[in-house]
């Protein structure tokens, strides 16, 4: 790569790893590697993050943020921007602007959902970013960076059922503002535990609603209260039992005993899930249960199960603060790996008092539905 004029232009592609020049002083990657679309109640959504990797013995700062979409013939389907202009700067909604000179920084990508007419064919990013110099001295015109992803539809091998019987609503799952989205792989105790993945990048939880969408009942400060506690966890498709764990203590509510010195000092992931199981499809695809009751499981590793069968209840072990279940589907049985979005097959999604019929739908925060 070489400096035209004092632009630089890099283009990136999602699905490999380009050969950048020794002196390019930023570098802007995706992550994950492989973008899958969602498919939505009239949207689709794409899930990844850019890492941006300032070389440089200079501070940085991302001053614009463009996207254009084209279709899979090239054609122009729509564009977006964040940039410095108004009273309040749209490109002030990231979480932070600067690239610390020698660092890395994760930059959530801000434009994650479409219109479902939208043909995501390929997105083109365009980062501008200025050097940051002491106030009077002559400003570098700006560096400009481009990132060209290709998203991919994805086609799940496992029918999926929901993994809990009447209306379940997903209370946090995978879109912008998600917690299991907004993990910062540049964090310390991330770093600090060798993370290559967002391990909960598809990540959705499951809690049962009254009709006021309330998840528990009185003042919520026993897990007695929370309608979801106790309820049977069923397997969503045929599997067999890759891991699991059992016997570790409920939390109780506004107590916490997720023991992260341990965390540190196993690098063992799995205790963020508490009491879990993973469950084998034999495909490729893996489903993960986290936080189940202390003492509820039903079957024992390498143990095959049928669709529809208990294999535990819903707890608040491990990483939880309230009674719920985290779900999702994984690449393996590690918990360091890609995950991927979560098909369902025949449920019934609820908009107050209407309802529409899914036959293989991606739920996400917000939505409550049922299996037919």
């Amino acid at each position: 790569m070489k400096f035209v004029g004092m632009t630089l232009i890099m283009i990136l592609l999602a699905m490999c790893m380009p050969v950048l020049a020794a002196d390019a002083p930023l570098t802007v990657t995706v992550a994950p590697e492989r973008v899958w679309i969602v498919e939505g109640d009239g949207f689709r959504k794409v899930n990844f993050d850019f890492l941006v990797a300032n070389s440089s013995a200079m501070p940085m700062e991302i001053v614009e943020l463009k996207l254009m979409v084209r279709g899979q013939r090239g054609d122009f389907e729509l564009g977006r921007e964040l940039n410095r202009q108004g009273m309040i700067p749209s490109i002030s909604s990231l979480i932070t602007t600067e690239i610390p000179a020698g660092k890395t920084v994760q930059l959530l990508n801000p434009f994650s959902e479409f219109p479902g007419s939208v043909d995501l064919g390929v997105l083109e990013y365009t980062l501008v970013f200025e050097i940051k110099v002491a106030e009077g001295a002559p400003e570098p015109a700006p560096m400009e960076v481009k990132v060209q992803v290709r998203p991919q539809e994805f086609k799940p091998r496992t029918r999926l059922s929901l993994p809990l019987k009447g209306k379940v609503y997903i209370i946090d799952g995978h879109d912008l503002m998600a917690h299991h989205r907004r993990i910062d792989m540049t964090h310390p105790l991330i770093v600090g535990l060798g993370m290559k993945y967002n391990i909960s990048r598809f990540g959705m939880d499951f809690v049962v609603v009254d009709g006021a969408g309330s998840h528990f009942k009185g003042d919520g400060k026993k897990v007695d209260d929370y309608y979801v506690f106790g309820r049977p966890v069923l397997a969503p498709a045929t599997g067999v039992i890759a891991d699991c764990i059992d016997g570790r203590p409920d939390n109780r509510i506004g107590e916490f005993n997720m023991d992260y010195d341990a965390l540190m000092r196993t690098k063992d992931l799995r205790l963020f899930g508490g009491n879990f199981v993973v469950l084998d499809h034999g495909d490729g695809e893996f489903t993960f249960f986290a936080h189940l009751r202390n003492g509820s499981q039903k079957a024992k590793k390498g143990d095959r199960v049928a669709a529809g069968q208990e294999i535990g209840r819903v707890g608040n072990s491990g990483d939880s603060f309230w009674p719920h279940l985290h779900f999702q589907v994984m690449a393996s049985a590690s918990f360091d790996c890609e995950l991927f979005p979560a098909v369902f097959s025949r449920y019934t999604l609820f908009r107050g008092k209407r309802s529409f019929k899914v036959k293989d739908g991606m739920p996400d925060t917000g939505d409550l539905i049922q299996q037919r």
